[in-house]
């Protein structure tokens, strides 16, 4: 079975699992393998296109698929979340950088293998917390960018048995904070988690949970006591006035 196959079956696992720091974990082995962006046809000059043997066939195919595989992980989480970016780092970064050089270019999107993929992983990059992709920039730039961005993530949803999520969460029109603690307990350690945030949705309450579940053993917290929780999930927790969430709006 090919490297490839073998991240592609484990990026499938980690998302029927929700297991979103695994998935984390692999979406940096998948960037790490990832080229920046080439143009779609090899020229010798102006003059004729260079013959396309297999080996570079097989090679666009890859990184095809490596586009894919990203975008894929990439779309299921929460990128506004200080917490899970924190997580893909430097994996963002390196996708700023590989970005920015592609908007740095003169050929035009046409011209760019998979240009449909990276201007899609722009979009996503550009609702991350201090990452910056914006036309015009250098690629060092970038860089610096992601290099400093560790500082940023000052916020931490968990503090001395508290749960508080982050201030995006917070300001949502349906998110609210109340009296009630609803005692939570992480299923493969059993560490212990107070939350008093409810998203209120449709006339019923769900308790929020963070989303990268107990950082310490990778567990996911959940209340023994039945009561109803959902992950801290910024893009499903913005809802538009018609009660779809906004993206799907």
């Amino acid at each position: 079975k090919s490297l490839l196959g073998d991240l592609e079956e484990r990026v499938c696992a980690a998302i029927a699992a929700s297991d979103w720091t695994a998935l984390c974990r692999l979406l940096q082995e998948a960037t790490a393998w990832l080229q920046g962006p080439r143009s779609a046809a090899l020229t010798d000059g102006d003059v004729e296109p260079l013959a396309v043997d297999e080996h570079h066939l097989a090679h666009s195919d890859i990184q095809r698929k490596l586009r894919k595989l990203l975008l894929r992980g990439l779309e299921l989480l929460d990128l506004t979340d200080e917490g899970t970016v924190a997580l893909l780092q430097p994996a963002l970064g390196r996708l700023a950088q590989l970005i920015t050089g592609l908007e740095c270019r003169r050929s035009s999107s046409a011209d760019i293998c998979g240009s449909s993929h990276w201007f899609r992983m722009r979009k996503l990059l550009t609702t991350c917390p201090s990452i910056a992709v914006s036309e015009g920039e250098q690629a060092d730039t970038a860089q610096t960018n992601s290099q400093d961005s560790r500082s940023l993530f000052a916020h931490r949803s968990s503090k001395d048995g508290v749960y508080t999520p982050n201030s995006k969460v917070r300001d949502l029109a349906n998110v609210h904070y109340t009296s009630k603690d609803v005692l939570l307990h992480c299923d493969k350690c059993g560490m212990h988690l107070v939350s008093r945030w409810v998203f209120a949705h449709k006339g019923k309450q769900s308790t929020l949970v963070p989303l990268n579940g107990h950082r310490a053993c990778g567990g996911k917290y959940f209340s023994k006591d039945r009561v109803p929780c959902r992950v801290d999930h910024f893009q499903n927790l913005n809802t538009c006035p018609h009660g779809r969430r906004q993206v799907d709006c």
